[in-house]
């Protein structure tokens, strides 16, 4: 009996298996959605919501825990910052899944594993105003015009 035991073996040893939900997560928080077995999905989901849940706090202790995960300082400021403009007031459930189809090898059931609200690593551009420049334009300094040397011709004749 499996009594207090929790998680799913996924047919991998312990270190095979935190490779392949790391793996997992990284390709969701970078493309946004990702196609997979439904067993795979239910695994990786109380991973992703913990780190989006810390990512809406955004403090350097959370940082830090995304870093230790995911080992890359650009995917961890793009993380805290997309869930932080995605999910502003939402407390959990931050992913869904959707049956996509049948596998023919194995008839295994895929599906899609994505946010429930469009989430992006690019953050939204925001436009300057062109007009509302205010700073005094210096003039850019001049180049010293080159003098040309002449030659004294001598009267030697």
């Amino acid at each position: 009996m499996r009594h207090r035991i929790s998680g799913k073996k996924l047919g991998r040893t312990h270190h095979q298996r935190q490779a392949l939900l790391k793996s997992l997560a990284r390709a969701i928080f970078t493309h946004g959605s990702i196609d997979t077995t439904k067993a795979k999905s239910q695994a990786v989901i109380p991973l992703v919501e913990k780190v989006c849940r810390l990512a809406q706090k955004g403090d350097l202790s959370s940082r830090r825990r995304i870093f230790s995960l995911f080992q890359d300082k650009k995917l961890t400021n793009h993380i805290v910052t997309a869930v932080t403009l995605a999910f502003k007031d939402q407390v959990g459930n931050f992913t869904k899944t959707k049956n996509v189809k049948k596998r023919l090898g194995d008839d295994a059931l895929i599906v899609k594993l994505e946010f429930t609200k469009p989430y992006s690593l690019t953050p939204p551009v925001v436009k300057e105003d062109k007009t509302k420049k205010d700073k005094k334009s210096k003039p850019s300094p001049q180049k010293p015009k080159a003098v040309k040397k002449v030659k004294a011709k001598s009267d030697e004749k």
